[in-house]
């Protein structure tokens, strides 16, 4: 009985590695977080520990419209554009937030996947296509992963967000024909305006 009754107490005795951070739970509720080493809690069933990864770097891929199933990811532009947007996301666990992680979600990961795309339309809606697609890659990156980050925060997931990597957006195949038509129209419009302009100069001073 002695014996068995130090096996049991031995058996409290954990190790969290390096990247790992212990998250104690007593009769299921949250009481203690340890870091990296050896450390003891309270043998099973009294107390519980989890010791999850906090320095990994996860990615969730948004690769065309999840919901709907097709094969690219079209977005509404600010000036009622299509534009085919595929991007990552990447995350890791809070250290400072790891029981909300483990505990506040019930998927927290998958999340993720919704919050993301949500974001990346309401962000791609209020630019023309024409920035989206020329120079606007960054700025959509940087403004997606701190709305992203501060709706995951609101829903408590624990989750940090590392940076949001933007694929560069396209025209869908579909319409590509008809937007190369309206770009070689302002292309052309810019021509007229400056042959108009240099004309202008001209013939005023001669008049």
């Amino acid at each position: 009985g002695i014996a068995i009754m130090v096996l049991w107490l031995a058996s409290g005795i954990y190790r969290v590695e390096a990247d790992e951070q212990g998250v104690v739970l007593r009769f299921g509720e949250y009481v203690d977080s340890t870091g990296p080493g050896l450390h003891y809690h309270l043998p099973s069933p009294i107390e519980k520990v989890y010791t999850p990864s906090v320095t990994s770097i996860n990615k969730v891929e948004i690769r065309g419209d999840q919901y709907s199933r097709n094969e690219d990811n079209r977005m509404l532009a600010g000036d009622l554009n299509l534009v085919d947007i595929n991007f990552d996301v990447q995350w890791k666990i809070d250290p400072n937030r790891t029981e909300d992680f483990l505990f506040n979600i019930r998927q927290p990961v998958e999340t993720i996947r919704p919050v993301a795309e949500s974001v990346m339309r309401e962000v791609i809606g209020q630019m023309p296509l024409a920035y989206i697609i020329d120079k606007g890659q960054a700025t959509i990156a940087e403004r997606s992963a701190k709305t992203i980050q501060e709706v995951l925060n609101q829903y408590k997931a624990g989750i940090s967000i590392v940076g949001v990597n933007l694929r560069k957006p396209d025209v869908p195949d579909e319409v590509i024909d008809s937007y190369q038509d309206v770009k070689k129209a302002e292309q052309d419009l810019e021509t007229e305006v400056s042959k108009a302009n240099r004309y202008s100069n001209q013939i005023l001073p001669v008049a």
